[in-house]
């Protein structure tokens, strides 16, 4: 399994979702209604796409947009990390126990 990787911008994650979806660039554009030079763009960080485009492109990638509160990213970024865990890694918890447990130390 993949990890996530935290540290790449939205766009990267657009871009390495639609390339492990073996889907071309092209292919997207025919998707989403709009040219292949958009998607090149938007997947090179060089314009501010409209939020609407993105999301489409997202769902046709297979993935779900989120707007997370900055006070829950650091939860929901342990969800995420334990959810891509192998058996040998786990560390027991479960999805709630790490939300409660990253919750109680921002509140802390």
């Amino acid at each position: 399994m993949s990890r996530l990787n935290h540290n790449l911008r939205w766009y990267e994650k657009l871009l390495n979702a639609r390339v492990s979806a073996k889907i071309t660039q092209r292919g997207l554009a025919d998707q989403l209604g709009v040219p292949q030079g958009h998607i090149s763009r938007i997947e090179r960080g060089l314009i501010d796409p409209r939020i609407s485009t993105v999301t489409e492109m997202a769902y046709a990638l297979g993935l779900t947009p989120m707007l997370i509160p900055r006070r829950a990213q650091a939860a929901v970024l342990a969800v995420l990390r334990n959810f891509e865990r192998t058996d040998e890694t786990d560390n027991g918890l479960s999805a709630v126990e790490i939300l409660v447990a990253d919750d109680r130390i921002d509140s802390e």
